[in-house]
């Protein structure tokens, strides 16, 4: 994508919401709510979390821009309101847990696993996490103009986050599914991209999507665009069965002859 910039989730979240939905007009939303959707990763882990509240519309559009232009240039954002920092927090809070349940689940990690300095603080399990992060973090930012962990919550909160990290998102079991789905996205992707430059009206990403747009779109966005927005609005399931419809040879069975 070197030729078109970048992917970045939350800008393209933006994108989606500002120029994309009903049918390219766009929704009528204020700096403040695209702000915090641009500046919400939770990827990006601090013990405080201060608004940045000189931000303005010029100001946004120019980190929306970098952030399709400079890879991990959504990582020195941070948000413009109180709100927007709950929602960057909140973002943490909903995954650290649950996906060690999820691990737990696939067997892929044991709850006993979990680094006894970290579950004395933070408990073992998605709903003591959950409650001891939301309670410390309420305790250590009522009345205040920013929020924030105590250093003990905090310094648990990270050594989770690295845990996680090691043992669920860069496990090697993980990591040879990752190419495959890696390989899925190209494919996908190739496929779009040669069914726009043919004209292919059959094809899942004119029935479903740019059939739906308006001319100022379909006219002025780069090829690769259309497909990258195309994907980037998919399900899980949706992205998979056009996979399959695409890829996967049809199974018509066996039939025994008399």
């Amino acid at each position: 994508m070197d030729d078109i910039g970048t992917f970045c989730h939350s800008a393209q979240s933006v994108r989606w919401l500002m120029e994309l939905e009903s049918e390219g007009k766009g929704l009528n939303l204020t700096l403040q709510v695209l702000d915090g959707i641009l500046a919400h990763n939770g990827e990006m882990l601090n013990r405080k979390y201060k608004p940045a509240q000189q931000k303005t519309w010029d100001g946004f559009w120019d980190e929306y821009q970098k952030c399709l232009q400079i890879n991990g240039h959504y990582k020195k954002l941070f948000p413009m309101t109180l709100e927007g920092c709950v929602v960057r927090i909140s973002d943490v809070i909903a995954y650290i847990g649950r996906d060690i349940e999820d691990a737990i689940t696939i067997k892929l990690i044991k709850r006993k696993d979990i680094p006894k300095q970290i579950t004395k603080t933070l408990g073992n399990t998605n709903d003591q996490i959950i409650h001891g992060l939301v309670l410390d973090l309420i305790h250590n930012s009522y009345d205040k103009p920013f929020l924030s962990f105590s250093q003990d919550v905090f310094t648990a909160l990270k050594q989770l986050k690295n845990f996680n990290y090691k043992s669920i998102y860069n496990n090697t079991k993980i990591k040879t599914q990752n190419q495959k789905i890696k390989n899925m996205f190209e494919q996908l992707f190739n496929e779009y991209c040669e069914h726009i430059k043919n004209s292919n009206q059959n094809s899942a990403i004119y029935q479903y999507f740019l059939r739906h747009m308006p001319p100022t779109y379909t006219n002025n966005t780069p090829l690769k665009w259309k497909v990258i927005d195309f994907i980037s609005g998919m399900t899980d399931d949706f992205f998979n069965n056009q996979f399959q419809q695409l890829f996967v040879p049809t199974s018509y069975g066996y039939t025994i002859g008399k």
